[in-house]
């Protein structure tokens, strides 16, 4: 199973998320599920490029997101962002919900 946590500030602004595991759906490197969940997290670490953050793959299966520093111009695009995430992994979650977990924090 993947388990997925993101973390939102008070105004709903992405602050982290953080995914571990393997959807186990299907064969080793053909894992729709696996697939879905790493564009989506690839997606979202890319469309913040341009914000300070500290972004870790140690191993496959594990990608960690923490903002390290923002400011008020980029505060849409951290609530976007959070908002494309949650409700894509969510979606998935419905679909399988025998290999994705998620759960969100918000602060």
């Amino acid at each position: 199973m993947i388990d997925v946590l993101v973390e939102l500030d008070a105004d709903s602004r992405l602050l982290s998320f953080e995914a571990a595991g393997h959807a186990n759906h299907g064969i080793k490197g053909y894992d729709i599920v696996c697939a879905a969940v790493t564009i989506l997290l690839r997606t979202t670490v890319r469309v913040l490029s341009s914000i300070e953050a500290d972004v870790r793959a140690e191993k496959r299966g594990n990608l960690q997101f923490r903002v390290l520093r923002s400011d008020d111009e980029q505060a849409e695009r951290l609530r976007y962002a959070a908002e494309f995430l949650w409700l894509g992994i969510t979606s998935l979650q419905e679909e399988y919900p025998q290999a994705l977990q998620c759960k969100k924090i918000q602060r």
